[in-house]
């Protein structure tokens, strides 16, 4: 094997395959039960909900023209959690959508300070999340934050 096919051979292994950006999927609309509007689900129930506070996620929503949701994961007083594809990147990830009222971001300039930090060799480093992209998001009653982690 020439010298340039064992290099170009042995590249490939290590590198992410270069694919061209995803479709978003067409989601399923039909073949499941369907919860009640006027049943209260998850978030919904917790006593100091208010609606006009979250965005309005749907499954299936691209967000930033490259996040597909595809499923809820958590949700808290202050955020919820998608399990999302990155259509680009081929990789799934986390949306934190936050409240539009949120008084203040912690989160984001916490990562944005250990962005600056040198790379760790401490053999737990690899464990803490990563932030991989932030926007924001205009919903029907406020500008939302969003995480991808």
């Amino acid at each position: 094997m020439p010298l340039r096919e064992a290099f170009s051979s042995n590249v490939a292994k290590f590198l992410p395959a270069l694919r061209p950006r995803s479709a978003p999927r067409v989601l399923p609309t039909a073949g499941f039960d369907e919860v009640p509007p006027d049943q209260l689900v998850e978030e919904e129930t917790m006593p100091e909900y208010r609606v006009d506070h979250f965005y309005p996620v749907h499954l299936g929503e691209v967000f930033h023209d490259r996040y597909q949701v595809l499923a809820k994961l958590v949700y808290g007083s202050s955020s919820t959690i998608w399990l999302a594809r990155d259509l680009q990147n081929h990789q799934y990830v986390a949306l934190k959508v936050y409240i539009h009222n949120s008084a203040r971001h912690r989160e984001l300039p916490f990562y944005q300070h250990l962005a600056t930090l040198p790379s760790s060799m401490h053999p737990g480093a690899k464990n803490i999340r990563q932030l991989l992209d932030s926007f924001q998001v205009a919903g029907p009653h406020g500008t939302h934050m969003v995480l991808v982690m």
